[in-house]
């Protein structure tokens, strides 16, 4: 905040500009990160002020009431990457939110109680002796929801997210593959509080000694190795997704790895008539349609297949209004046709099946 002040202080600030709110948002900038950041929203407001032709042509005529907005530094951070950010894909999550995800609602509760009390109580948990939830091991089927609940966990956090899978760190090269786990943990504290997340983990670290190469079994044990370091203060929370938890070494599940285990259901009805509510708000819907008698119609589907069906419905009535989007109007028969299809796709036949 100190930094942001002095970086800012010949700027004609608008008065919603907060920068005790900015100083949070900007976490991992260097000095001259910031002093980028103040340059690219200073050409933001200008653009908002002058068209290119004016910028070009260097004729301009400064108005005394221009303002540096809250908006323009938003604008400015898409543009500038701190430093600490680079070269390892580190988010901040802003395109999905708790809101987005339908139900889960125990799971969304679990997580919040784990990660959020962390983040805001860091001092507490140190007084006390006691660290936080090291990792929480989400499970369940494929397409209920389980990255999409750690990305907005993430964002209602607000905290960074790094995202690991396994073919992503394999390497031909002897202790390669190990070291890039160790640099991927490293950054992770770097720019903390963050949320690491691993995507489907059993394929990263599988059972061992199950037929298992020995290059598997060592990033296994190097993973479990950097969760061991995780300390109280470092405030990086491990967030593992799998639809095959027996697949997961066993070690890596035991108490001070992944303390938590968090199933995540299939929704039931009124879960789904969530989902289809939040993924048809932004479409209108005829006046017959009843979301409540679609989500009976949808016993077997995940979100995944919710959301699928609503695209399909979506496209449909878009097409049919000749990509206008003011004559757009779901109706009955669209979201009926997108049903029908998902439930002839060979892949949900294998579902039913069992597969």
């Amino acid at each position: 905040s100190r930094i942001l002040g002095i970086h800012t202080k010949n700027m004609p600030l608008a008065p919603n500009v907060n920068l005790d709110l900015l100083a949070e948002a900007t976490t991992g900038y260097t000095g001259a990160d910031i002093a980028s950041l103040r340059r690219e929203a200073g050409h933001s407001a200008l653009r908002r002020y002058f068209n290119d032709t004016d910028l070009e042509s260097g004729q301009l005529s400064l108005d005394s009431q221009m303002a540096i907005t809250h908006q323009d530094f938003t604008e400015a951070m898409k543009n500038v990457q701190p430093t600490a950010m680079r070269g390892t894909m580190v988010e901040v999550v802003r395109d999905v939110t708790l809101d987005d995800v339908g139900g889960l609602s125990e799971a969304k509760n679990i997580l919040m109680e784990n990660i959020q009390a962390a983040v805001r109580e860091t001092s507490l948990f140190e007084s006390i002796g006691h660290r936080p939830a090291k990792g929480i091991l989400l499970y369940g089927r494929s397409g209920t929801g389980k990255t999409l609940l750690a990305r907005a966990l993430a964002s209602a956090c607000g905290v960074h997210l790094i995202t690991l899978r396994g073919p992503e760190i394999h390497r031909k090269w002897f202790g390669e593959s190990e070291e890039l786990v160790r640099s991927i943990f490293a950054k992770a504290r770097e720019v903390a509080p963050c949320i690491l997340l691993l995507d489907e983990v059993d394929s990263l670290t599988p059972v061992r000694g199950r037929y298992v190469s020995d290059l598997r079994e060592s990033i296994t044990t190097q993973v479990i190795t950097e969760l061991e370091r995780i300390g109280i203060g470092d405030q990086v929370f491990v967030i593992a997704t799998t639809n095959e938890p027996e697949m997961v070494d066993p070690a890596l599940r035991r108490p001070g790895r992944l303390d938590v285990e968090i199933p995540v259901e299939k929704p039931n009805e009124a879960e789904r008539k969530e989902i289809f509510e939040i993924k048809l708000r932004k479409v209108r819907l005829d006046t017959k349609v009843d979301l409540a008698s679609f989500a009976k119609k949808t016993a077997d589907f995940s979100g995944a297949d919710i959301t699928e069906c609503c695209r399909r419905a979506a496209l449909q009535a878009l097409k049919r209004a000749e990509l206008d989007k003011g004559k757009l109007v779901v109706t009955l028969d669209d979201l009926d046709e997108a049903i029908a299809r998902i439930q002839e796709t060979d892949r949900f036949k294998r579902k039913d099946m069992g597969f």
